[in-house]
């Protein structure tokens, strides 16, 4: 394989092109095997690129679909069937049921409880625009493995003034007991900044 090849995260860079000797940790054996199987075709034994491309993503099509949830199905076992139907207007009850619904889905996949992070930054997304938000900056999102004390941040949701003061913050807890323990930790996140409306939800 040629030297040039590229690193392609910053967990596998080592002094060392993808041969199949790669001395790089990748844990999990059978993903270890099939990247440097496929680079090493594709560099020693002129491999098309573009037919391993196109089964990598048919599979990913795959498992899209087999992981899709219908919301359709859900309704149809949950309520009347003819209430979309006779009614143009999504009531505040049918957005909560199908929250419920999506959060306590068994997605099988890591990253689920982000979930309702994602849902109440949209909800704040459509709120800045009302006279209490006048002049204040939702923040972006930050990693779900981020820790708020590297980041320096007080929640999972921040809204921020002009001159990056905090205005509002909520931290959120899915599928979580509330515990004195959680409240002194969030607490002491937010003790030491100062908070033009003191906001913490």
């Amino acid at each position: 394989m040629k030297s040039g090849s590229g690193w392609l995260t910053r967990s596998l860079e080592q002094a060392h092109p993808y041969t199949l000797e790669y001395p790089g940790r990748i844990l999990d054996r059978g993903v270890r095997e099939a990247f440097l199987y496929i680079l090493n075709d594709i560099e020693e034994n002129q491999a098309d690129p573009k037919k391993y491309l196109y089964a990598i993503f048919a599979y990913l099509i795959h498992v899209m679909k087999r992981s899709q949830v219908s919301l359709s199905l859900f309704e149809e076992a949950n309520r009347d069937p003819n209430q979309f139907r006779q009614s143009d207007t999504v009531t505040i009850e049918n957005i909560v049921t199908l929250l419920n619904y999506h959060f306590s889905y068994n997605y099988r996949v890591s990253g689920a409880s982000r979930l309702p992070v994602l849902a109440v930054y949209s909800v704040y997304e459509m709120l800045m625009s009302i006279e209490r938000y006048r002049g204040k900056t939702l923040s972006p999102l930050k990693s779900h493995t981020t820790s708020d004390i590297k980041s320096g941040g007080i929640g999972d949701i921040e809204v921020v003034d002009d001159n990056g003061n905090f205005f509002e913050a909520v931290e959120i807890k899915h599928d979580i007991l509330i515990s004195s323990t959680l409240v002194r930790d969030a607490y002491q996140k937010f003790s030491e900044i100062s908070l033009l409306n003191n906001s913490i939800s």
